[in-house]
């Protein structure tokens, strides 16, 4: 075969490699309402996925306090990967971990940003804020570049390299450790993954509740 035509070949090969599908999932508790802040992962299976992956670029975590609240209440990171915590209010405050999991404590002065350590475990990393108690939060750690977020209709659409396949991952701080929490194995590209929840979500933390809108510490 001529070189040309092998270098053709070739070159066709690795695009069709390139290319990326979507895969939408739908999350949705006993009742059928819709959750929100599922963090949803898809780690790779096929040997071209697992090769995709080390050089694959994860979404960028970032987690704002403002108005003496994190926000997002949750948000995913890639292990080996950081978590950004800009301060939006007037005021500081001091952004630290409640999980041995990974221990940190930043003091996030107003209007800076703190950028947390690298994740070196997977998992969920409750978060808290050590001059506002009410302040709670999560940040999870997965072990794939490919995750996201369902937001407040229970969706979220995941770009993944195509004709790969992946096992799915689902968390979410109100869903109990009973609930099956992955799925069987799925090739991009593909439709919508809908989950049904069975189990009741577990109580939600009042958060407007513990505020002290008279706290300006």
């Amino acid at each position: 075969m001529p070189l040309f035509i092998r270098s053709l070949i070739l070159l066709l090969f690795s695009i069709s490699h390139c290319w990326a599908a979507n895969i939408s999932f739908s999350v949705v508790d006993k009742d059928n309402n819709p959750l929100a802040d599922a963090i949803i992962s898809l780690t790779p299976t096929s040997e071209g996925a697992i090769k995709a992956a080390a050089t694959a670029a994860a979404p960028v975590a970032q987690m704002t306090q403002s108005n003496k609240q994190f926000n997002p209440h949750v948000v995913a990171v890639q292990q080996g990967h950081k978590v950004h915590f800009p301060n939006e209010d007037s005021i500081k405050h001091q952004v630290y971990s409640l999980s041995e999991l990974q221990q940190f404590d930043l003091t996030v002065e107003a209007g800076a940003t703190e950028h947390g350590p690298q994740m070196t475990s997977t998992g969920a990393i409750n978060i808290g804020c050590n001059i506002h108690d009410w302040m709670q939060a999560y940040v999870y750690v997965v072990d794939t570049p490919w995750f996201g977020q369902t937001d407040a209709d229970g969706l979220v659409s995941i770009e993944l390299p195509d004709n790969e396949t992946f096992s799915w991952q689902l968390w979410h701080p109100r869903v109990s450790s009973e609930e099956a929490h992955s799925g069987g194995l799925i090739q991009a590209p593909y439709g919508q993954v809908d989950i049904i929840l069975k189990s009741a979500l577990l109580p939600a933390y009042d958060e407007a509740s513990d505020f002290d809108d008279f706290d300006d510490y």
